[in-house]
């Protein structure tokens, strides 16, 4: 809303030297936009990254620094569309960014044939955090086994040390031609998942493997609750591992 972004500071990734025109690689303008966040504007206390509409190619992951200030990354709607061209995970947020962390309105497009066990978004110790409007897609259409430029996987929700992910709201996201796992999930409080979609990639309407799974609650949780949830073509919609136990709640789906 308005008083979000009159309390933050807004940094376009064009301003900084961004292309996307799908051919150049923006990588460079997207690090210099990243490395201002560092140096957050006098009397801010919150940073958006925006990406506008375009076709973007990145050629190296994206680290975001280690602050306490509240980060929104912001694109517009599908018309921004981030080309994943290398072995690694794309979007790396660490612990101290991870607090009121939204994330939002973003394509992302697997360019690499040897990102089958890489996520496309990875967050440490993720607390009251929002992802939504997130489209993370295998450069294809059919998601048949054999294609190139696999996806690993969605979101990695890490949690590290004594650590829990807590109160994260997953919200019209969708993994498209995956081979990992949609979204992995460690030690967590509540996540709430709604209108969400993982399709895996088939071999004649089939998985391709057990580690096709759309959903990993990895060690102990206290509250899952998915609502109009679809996982297709994987080998577990969702899989438990560790010592799980907690209350889950799903409707819809």
């Amino acid at each position: 809303n308005k008083s979000d972004w009159m309390n933050s500071g807004i940094y376009n990734v064009k301003n900084y030297g961004a292309v996307g025109n799908g051919v150049a690689d923006d990588t460079p303008a997207f690090l210099l936009a990243i490395s201002a966040l560092s140096i957050p504007e006098s009397g801010k206390v919150a940073a958006v990254l925006y990406i506008p509409p375009g076709r973007y190619r990145l050629t190296q992951q994206l680290d975001f620094p280690a602050n306490t200030l509240v980060l929104e990354i912001r694109g517009s709607s599908y018309g921004t569309q981030l080309l994943w061209s290398f072995n690694n995970f794309l979007i790396n947020i660490p612990a101290q960014m991870a607090t009121g962390l939204k994330i939002s309105n973003l394509m992302i497009e697997s360019k690499s044939p040897k990102l089958s066990t890489y996520f496309a978004i990875r967050v440490e110790n993720c607390n009251y955090c929002t992802f939504s409007h997130i489209y993370v897609r295998q450069d294809t259409t059919t998601y048949k086994l054999g294609d190139t430029n696999a996806v690993g996987g969605g979101l990695y929700l890490r949690a590290t040390g004594v650590e829990t992910v807590n109160s994260v709201s997953i919200s019209n996201v969708q993994v498209l031609g995956f081979t990992g796992t949609g979204v992995l999930a460690e030690k967590f409080i509540g996540i709430v998942m709604t209108s969400c979609v993982f399709q895996g990639v088939t071999n004649d309407n089939t998985p391709v493997s057990t580690t096709n799974i759309g959903l990993v609650p990895l060690g102990e949780f206290f509250i899952l609750v998915l609502d109009s949830v679809s996982f297709t073509y994987s080998h577990y919609g969702m899989r438990f591992q560790g010592n799980t136990n907690g209350d889950i709640r799903i409707s819809n789906s």
